[in-house]
C-alpha cells in the first residue's frame, strides 16, 4: 500500500516560516493555527512533541515563558497547552470577535480628521473585519456610532451631511428608519470611503469647517513659537548685559589698581603721584636711609623709633616687619609722610578726625 506524502516542517529561519515574536502578541492565535495546519501535513501527531517542534518557531524570550507553564509538561495535553497559551495573551484576536477588540481599535485610531487618509483606510480595514464577527452580538446602531466616534466631530457632522445627501433623511417615508439606527454600516463605510478619496469633491464649506477646526491648533503652535523667539532674545539681551557688567567690572579693577599703585612710592625720586616728593628717603651719597621713620645715617633695622612705637604699642613686629597690633599691614596714607609720622597721626584725634579715620577704625592700644 503506497504510503501517503508527508511534508517536511520548514526550517525555523526560513523565509515561509511561521513566526511569533513577543511585539506581536495579536497574532498568537494565527500563528497556532499555522503550526497546526503544518504538524497535520507533516504527519506530527505526537503531544509532546509538538510542543518541542513549536518552541523552534518563536523568540528566545517567548521560549522561556512557554517552557514555564504548567502544561508543557508530560501530564497535559497540546490542546491544553495551546489553551494556556492563548489565555494568557488577552489581546490576541479571537474569531469570534469581541467589543474590547473593537474599543481597542477605535483607541488606536482616534480623533481622525479628513487628511488622515491612510490612518482612516487602516481604521475601516480593522473596523470591518471585527464587525463582521460581531454582527451577532452588537446591532447596526452601535457599530455605526463606533466609527463615528472615531472622527473629528468637524469629519462626522461632513460624513452625516452626505449620508443624508446621498440616502436621505432617516425619517423620509422612503427609509422610515429609528433614530439610533439612521445608517446601514456599508453605507457610512462607503460615504467615508468617497469622502477621503475625493469622489465628492471638497466644497469651501468643508474647507472652512476643516479650518476652523485645525485653527486652535496652529494658533498654540504659532503662540509657541512665539514664545520660544521671544525667549531666544531675552537669552541674547541678557547675554549683553551680562558682558556689559563684565567690562565694567574690569574697568573699575582697573581704576582700582591703578589708584592703588599711585598711593605706593614707586621710585627713589618720585612721589605716589608721579611729582618729586622731598620728604621720601634717598640716597645721598651712598648714605645709608630708613623706610620706617625716612631718616638718613641708619637702616630700618637699625631705627630708634621702632622700638619706641612697639613700647607704646602702636605696633608689632612679624618676622622682623612692622604690623599694626591685629597683624594688619601700617596704613599707607598720607602718602606724603613716613609709615612712623601716619602712626603718630593716626593717635593724634584731631588728625585722625582731618584725615577721616574713625574712632572705631583706629587700632587699639593694649
Amino acid at each position: 500500500m503506497e504510503q501517503p506524502y508527508r511534508y517536511k516542517m520548514p526550517l525555523a529561519d526560513s523565509r515561509d516560516a511561521p513566526k511569533f515574536r513577543q511585539s506581536e502578541p495579536s497574532e498568537v492565535r494565527r500563528f497556532i493555527q499555522r503550526m497546526e495546519s503544518l504538524f497535520e501535513h507533516a504527519g506530527i501527531t505526537n503531544d509532546k512533541e509538538r510542543k518541542r517542534r513549536v518552541l523552534e518557531y518563536v523568540d528566545a524570550q517567548t521560549e522561556q515563558e512557554w517552557l514555564g507553564f504548567d502544561t508543557y509538561g508530560e501530564g497535559s495535553s497540546w490542546k491544553a497547552f495551546v489553551k494556556e497559551i492563548q489565555d494568557s495573551y488577552p489581546e490576541a484576536v479571537d474569531d469570534t470577535g469581541s467589543v474590547a477588540s473593537l474599543d481597542r481599535i477605535c483607541r488606536e485610531h482616534a480623533r481622525l480628521s479628513r487628511s488622515d487618509i491612510g490612518e482612516i483606510h487602516s481604521l475601516m480595514r480593522k473596523f470591518r473585519a471585527e464587525a463582521k464577527k460581531l454582527a451577532n452580538v452588537m446591532g447596526n446602531g452601535s457599530l455605526v456610532d463606533k466609527l463615528m466616534g472615531c472622527f473629528t466631530p468637524t469629519f462626522a457632522d461632513i460624513i452625516e451631511e452626505r449620508l443624508i445627501a446621498k440616502y436621505g433623511h432617516y425619517r423620509e417615508p422612503t427609509r422610515n428608519r429609528h433614530k439610533d439606527n439612521k445608517y446601514d454600516l456599508s453605507e457610512v463605510m462607503t460615504v467615508v470611503a468617497t469622502l477621503i478619496d475625493g469622489a465628492f469633491g471638497r466644497s469651501s464649506r468643508d474647507g472652512q469647517r476643516e479650518r476652523a477646526e485645525s485653527a486652535p491648533r496652529q494658533v498654540k503652535s504659532e503662540e509657541s513659537e512665539e514664545k520660544i523667539a521671544h525667549l531666544q532674545d531675552t537669552i541674547v539681551t541678557m547675554g549683553k548685559q551680562v558682558g556689559s557688567i563684565q567690562s565694567a567690572m574690569q574697568a573699575i579693577q582697573a581704576g582700582q589698581l591703578e589708584m592703588r599703585n599711585s598711593l605706593l612710592p614707586t621710585g627713589r625720586n618720585n612721589g605716589p603721584v608721579g611729582g618729586f616728593n622731598p620728604g621720601l628717603p634717598t640716597t645721598q651719597g651712598g648714605s645709608l636711609h630708613c623706610f620706617y621713620c625716612w631718616g638718613h645715617g641708619h637702616k630700618i633695622s637699625e631705627c630708634d623709633a621702632i622700638p619706641a612705637d612697639v613700647q607704646r604699642g602702636w605696633i608689632i613686629l612679624v618676622d622682623g616687619r612692622a604690623r599694626m597690633p591685629n597683624r594688619a599691614p601700617l596704613p599707607r596714607e598720607p602718602a606724603s609722610i613716613s609709615p612712623h609720622q601716619r602712626l603718630v597721626k593716626l593717635h593724634d584725634v584731631q588728625a585722625g578726625m582731618y584725615f577721616g579715620w574713625s574712632t572705631d577704625e583706629s587700632p587699639e592700644i593694649p
